[in-house]
């Protein structure tokens, strides 16, 4: 998605800004030059800003703390002025987890915004029906008949007014079924029920292009030029996510059995710095299994920690080899699918791991060759 500043981190998830918030500049500068807006309409407009800005991180986190309910971790949050994006790691392998994690989104907005419409009807009845015209004469005009709001309306109220549309709108907004947005999410996941998540993914991805498309057309026509840019994403991120499955699919069709290598070089508990080290510059194999002197494997040397290894300015002698292995990770089985095995070295962050038949080790595999597994069959088939 492009470069990215964190600015804080909640939950243990870290928030993070898309670089083109840059983009926020020259707009504020527009704004302060406008006579009917200037420096107090300017500071009204970004308290705004930032508070829509904090709806929208909260409708992300609602996608997040939905997918950690199934085990899942969310990457970050990045946050876009047109946009929030949680970068959830993975989709819940049922179509009705898929929904709850879509649907999230916009039920943490839903609650806002009710909280909202609930403070306006006793603190300000009729609020909502006074400004509701006004509002949207506002934003089919760009903005330039942002004069006409009634003047009755106190800061506080007019602030509250604006963010519980806001929150109804980014629900309706949200559940169009253009996937991949959450509405798109939500039909994708019911046309799973019933039918494979490929052709689910194709005609939901087809949907949400042509949604993409009318919605790019009538935002030029009535020169909405954000909401272009919203319809150029979703058309983008449709056709990208569409081939992400589809590469899923293809995964799916090998499994492990092909590629497993069944000659590698053995380390035992007793390997120095010095023999390692020279079979690590022959550049033969960067990665090797560690084993006990009964032969059972007590971990793995990768690349990254025999480095961290090699660099140690002790002797070799006095270097411990059980300190740089790594003793934590899977055992994979010679019969499971490519996308499985290339999730399970994801979560364990491991490019090389054994690989068993029937609960016996036979081999080893590592994420490179995967990749030209991969490759290769693409070309050929």
């Amino acid at each position: 998605m492009g470069p990215s500043l964190q600015v804080a981190k909640f939950l243990g998830i870290p928030i993070k800004l898309h670089w083109t918030f840059v983009l926020m500049f020259p707009l504020g500068f527009y704004l302060l030059e406008r006579p009917d807006i200037g420096l107090r309409g300017l500071l009204f407009f970004s308290i705004l800003f930032l508070l829509i800005s904090l709806c929208v991180i909260l409708h992300e986190y609602g996608h997040a703390l939905a997918a950690k309910k199934y085990g899942i971790e969310t990457k970050d949050i990045i946050l876009s002025p047109l946009f929030g994006v949680a970068r959830i790691e993975k989709l819940p392998g049922t179509p009705f987890g898929e929904f709850i994690v879509a649907i999230a989104g916009p039920f943490m907005n839903i609650v806002i915004g009710l909280i909202l419409l609930v403070y306006l009807f006793f603190a300000s009845p009729g609020t909502m029906t006074i400004f509701g015209n006004e509002f949207y004469d506002s934003i089919m005009s760009g903005g330039r008949t942002m004069s006409t709001i009634p003047k009755d309306i106190s800061m506080l109220n007019l602030t509250i007014t604006i963010l519980a549309f806001v929150n109804l709108g980014l629900v309706l907004f949200n559940l169009i079924p253009a996937f991949p947005m959450d509405g798109g999410r939500i039909f994708r996941a019911f046309l799973n029920s019933f039918m494979d998540k490929l052709s689910a993914t194709k005609i939901a991805s087809f949907i949400g292009q042509t949604l993409a498309v009318i919605i790019f057309i009538f935002s030029a026509y009535y020169e909405q030029y954000g909401l272009a840019l919203v319809g150029f994403f979703i058309y983008y991120m449709a056709r990208y996510e569409l081939g992400i499955v589809e590469n899923e699919a293809f995964r799916s069709k090998f499994n492990l059995s092909e590629m497993v290598r069944t000659s590698f070089t053995r380390l035992s508990n007793f390997s120095t710095k010095t023999e390692v080290s020279e079979l690590f510059l022959k550049g033969l194999e960067k990665n090797f299994l560690v084993f006990d002197s009964d032969n059972k494997i007590i971990g793995i040397l990768s690349r990254n920690n025999m480095i961290d290894w090699m660099s140690d300015k002790n002797e070799p002698l006095m270097n411990d080899i059980q300190k740089y292995i790594r003793k934590g990770f899977p055992m994979l089985e010679v019969d499971m699918k490519i996308d499985i095995a290339l999730q399970l070295m994801s979560d364990f962050n491991l490019s090389f791991l054994p690989v068993a038949q029937n609960g016996e080790f036979i081999g080893v595999i590592e994420k490179s060759n995967i990749f030209e597994f991969l490759d290769l069959q693409k070309k050929i088939m």
